[in-house]
């Protein structure tokens, strides 16, 4: 799976008739409570306007600790944006079990963006924290 959103993230997709685009997603998250310092990649497919863009993205985190994947509804505009969705949270065995005892389970996420800079909030059953990072 991973592999396979790192080819879509890198293909050269351009604009479709309806003006909806699939546009690369890439961010890098620090220090994140559930799978430390991680890369999240995927891919949006995103309706744009004059100056705003609204649309679906599904992103995939290979973390330090584990791995994540996330399909949610993304908006914004050019300077910012949030995304809203549910993720799937797989942690390594060899880590602490911080998913309500489990090394796996569902989340709900929710990014800020600003310019370049990412503000992730995420609430599982057990935990609730924030992350801070930098992408597009």
């Amino acid at each position: 799976m991973r592999y396979l959103l790192i080819i879509i993230c890198l293909l050269p997709i351009g604009a479709q008739a309806d003006n909806s685009r699939y546009v690369p997603r890439a961010s890098y998250l620090y220090s994140d409570d559930l799978l430390g310092n991680h890369a999240y990649l995927g891919v949006a497919y995103l309706s744009v306007g004059k100056s705003r863009y609204k649309g679906l993205s599904l992103r995939y985190a290979d973390g330090e600790l584990g791995e994540k994947y996330n399909l949610s509804y993304t908006e914004g505009v050019s300077t910012s944006g949030y995304d809203l969705g549910i993720s799937y949270i797989k942690q390594d065995e060899t880590t602490e079990p911080k998913l309500d005892g489990k090394h796996k389970g569902w989340a709900l996420e929710a990014d800020l963006r600003v310019l370049a800079v990412f503000f992730t909030f995420t609430v599982a059953k057990d935990i609730t924290y924030v992350t801070t990072g930098y992408g597009f």
